[in-house]
């Protein structure tokens, strides 16, 4: 739960914060920010990305039940913070993404990655 001050000085809360997309909708928020939770499938280093491949947990292997989570290997600030985490992340763990930007995959029309921002938070449960 996030708080925010209102035009009263009160304190009031943001209901959406903690609002969740399932990983079956996520095309339908193609270029927005969304917060997604899930259970890490597998860990992939490409030239200049970190994939996290998530499920919902109900069908871990299927291959078109899955989300990846996409760290940019040339922003070093972002690296720094969650590249060792990423990394080292096994099969089954959860994981939760907020703020992370929606994008078509390139060479995979139908596939979507969430790419990690400067305002993104992620959250790791072992």
């Amino acid at each position: 739960m996030i708080l925010k001050k209102d035009s009263n000085n009160k304190y009031a809360t943001i209901k959406e914060a903690n609002v969740f997309t399932k990983l079956k909708d996520v095309y339908i928020k193609e270029n927005q920010k969304i917060n997604v939770q899930g259970i890490v499938r597998c860990v992939m280093e490409k030239p200049n990305y970190l994939f996290a491949s998530i499920c919902d947990g109900t069908k871990a292997m299927s291959d078109d039940e899955h989300v990846h989570i996409a760290l940019r290997l040339d922003n070093k600030n972002l690296k720094d913070r969650y590249y060792s985490v990423l990394k080292h992340m096994n099969l089954g763990q959860k994981i939760i993404g907020k703020n992370l930007k929606c994008e078509r995959m390139w060479k995979y029309p139908k596939s979507y990655i969430l790419i990690i921002e400067e305002d993104s938070d992620l959250e790791f449960y072992y």
